[in-house]
């Protein structure tokens, strides 16, 4: 571990009038969209599956 003001971070002083990121980078990461509808008992039926297997 290292130890004194060398090592630590430097933080930038606050701009609250900056912005880096647009709104678009605001939401959230979609991690699945399927292509097609798929019936609520084959989606539950993959999940009791998925958690047999897989806790």
């Amino acid at each position: 571990m290292r130890v004194g003001a060398e090592y630590q971070a430097r933080i930038p002083e606050f701009d609250p009038g900056a912005t880096k990121y647009t709104d678009k980078d605001n939401g959230g990461m979609l991690v699945w969209s399927p292509y097609h509808s798929i019936p609520d008992a084959k989606l539950d039926e993959y999940i009791a599956i998925a958690k047999e297997k897989h806790g």
